[in-house]
């Protein structure tokens, strides 16, 4: 009776997928709604796999999406025989009755889907804990990394087919001709740059290289004190070749207008002295955040990055130097 206990049911509910896909039939125009919400994978039942994804190669493909060109495409695809496809294609617009609670459905749906990727990294998780390979703490770095990737959304045990990622880039086009600014980037606070990049945008690696002597490092900490003054977000900052004292000293050297030589010496007139005061208190302010530890590994500054909330920057000076 215990064995039949452990036996669950995997968490899905058909009638929002039903409702989702009816509701699509309906009102075509309402896939636009719900492209970033939803993939593929997020149904359950693979017949409305099967369906969702028809759906979506037609919106690419620029065909009409309706109850007979749907028929017809699930037929093609060797999905449904044409009776089946008809009759259950039917149910789904029945069922839907109308197309004005999309949203609320496909919210169901990921939520399900979300409990199942848990389920699976679960699964994982334990599977690595019980063959006892590795160190404990490599076990739990595992764990965290799965369960930080599900609460970023991008816990995926398949590959993306390019057609879905053709449908996201369709949506993020759409939202930018309505609204340019919406996507835009995080700005570097230079003008130049920022017209160039259009922005730092959320998970770019971008590499700032040149000869040494240059002002690598005092370029990416002038972007950094930007970033933290406009963003109001966490800037991490990890230096594994400078301290944190030396860091502070070139940023409050920019900040202040002061040359390194007067601030290496000591050396302020009045005037230079008000600057500084005014420097590090804009400075005290923003929510800059730096690690000096020279020898971090890759694992341990991902560990540290996910107990920030407000993430809104990571600087790495400099990656040659990483375990």
């Amino acid at each position: 009776m215990a064995e039949l206990d452990t036996i669950k049911k995997m968490p899905f509910s058909i009638e929002a997928e039903q409702a989702v896909l009816g509701s699509v039939l309906i009102d075509s125009e309402k896939l636009n709604d719900i492209m970033l919400q939803l993939k593929t994978e997020d149904f359950y039942l693979e017949q409305h796999q099967a369906i969702f994804s028809a759906m979506v190669e037609m919106f690419v493909t620029n065909k009409s999406i309706d109850i007979v060109t749907l028929v017809s495409m699930l037929t093609q695809l060797g999905s449904y025989t044409e009776g089946d496809a008809a009759k259950y294609i039917k149910l789904l617009v029945d069922l839907a009755g109308s197309a004005t609670n999309i949203n609320e459905y496909s919210g169901i749906i990921r939520d399900k889907s979300l409990l199942r990727m848990i389920i699976e990294a679960s699964r994982e998780i334990s599977d690595t804990a019980f063959s006892e390979l590795g160190e404990a703490g490599d076990t739990l770095d595992f764990a965290e990394q799965k369960i930080f990737e599900i609460a970023q959304n991008r816990y995926n045990v398949n590959f993306e087919h390019i057609r879905d990622v053709i449908v996201k880039n369709y949506a993020t086009l759409n939202t930018l001709k309505n609204n340019p600014e919406s996507l835009s980037g995080t700005k570097t606070g230079f003008d130049g740059l920022d017209s160039l990049l259009v922005g730092m945008g959320a998970g770019d690696l971008i590499v700032v290289g040149a000869r040494p002597g240059m002002g690598k490092t005092t370029f990416c900490l002038n972007i950094a004190a930007n970033v933290a003054k406009r963003t109001k977000k966490e800037v991490a900052i990890f230096s594994l070749e400078m301290t944190s004292e030396q860091l502070v000293s070139r940023m409050l050297s920019a900040e202040a207008l002061i040359d390194s030589l007067s601030m290496r010496t000591g050396r302020l007139d009045g005037e230079q002295w008000k600057r500084l005061a005014e420097a590090a208190s804009a400075l005290s302010e923003t929510n800059i955040l730096i690690d000096d530890t020279s020898t971090i590994s890759v694992t341990s500054m991902k560990a540290k990055l996910r107990r920030l909330k407000n993430l809104g920057l990571v600087i790495v000076d400099y990656l040659q130097l990483m375990q």
